[in-house]
């Protein structure tokens, strides 16, 4: 089976791989970020590798590039140092960068709609399962990160190893980012749950 990329497929992924490199350039810690972008490139490739075989909107194309944006953000400060996330921080009274919290989230919001648009339009699931498989599928997939997170930073050194994963003293980190990734596609669910039942 070839796949034959369209303009906006090839535009989306040359810019998010663009922004990707010049992230690099003067990172805040180069090996921690150079561990977040072996992860995104596997995740491109998974992509990729999906989008041979299921048809996708541009609109979810587009959501997955700004979910890109996003990691981008964090790999280039290193998460737990984006600025941006102590801001956050404040707002909702949390003592810590939760940055990364954000991110997870944004898993969640960004992805959930092409998950659902595999599912559904592609396999044809319809009823409950159209709406409940994508979001199984969001909360699984973080859970396999989290555990990608662990087996990676157990053979890093003790400093990087807390730089990659960011948990700044928090024991629950790895539950918490789950079910962050979960609200998200929670919400998304919701939406378009009422959206099909409405319309």
């Amino acid at each position: 089976m070839q796949f034959i990329p369209s303009t906006y497929q090839l535009f989306i992924v040359g810019f998010v791989v663009l922004l990707l490199l010049l992230s690099g350039f003067r990172a805040r810690n180069l090996r921690a970020w150079w561990l977040d972008v072996q992860a995104f490139f596997f995740v491109l490739i998974l992509i990729y590798i999906g989008s041979i075989f299921f048809e996708m909107s541009p609109f979810s194309y587009i959501l997955m590039a700004m979910f890109a944006v996003i990691h981008i953000i964090g790999s280039k400060f290193s998460y737990i140092n984006v600025p941006f996330g102590y801001t956050l921080g404040r707002i909702f009274h949390i003592h810590r960068n939760i940055y990364d919290r954000l991110v997870h989230f944004s898993f969640g919001l960004l992805f959930t709609y092409p998950s659902y648009e595999v599912f559904s339009g592609n396999l044809g699931l319809d009823g409950i399962s159209a709406y409940y498989i994508p979001f199984s599928h969001i909360l699984a997939l973080s859970a396999v990160f989290e555990i990608f997170e662990w087996v990676r930073a157990a053979n890093l050194k003790p400093d990087l190893a807390e730089e990659f994963i960011g948990m700044q003293g928090d024991i629950w980190d790895s539950s918490k980012d789950i079910a962050s990734a979960g609200v998200g596609s929670l919400i998304v669910t919701a939406v378009i749950f009422f959206t099909n039942t409405m319309l």
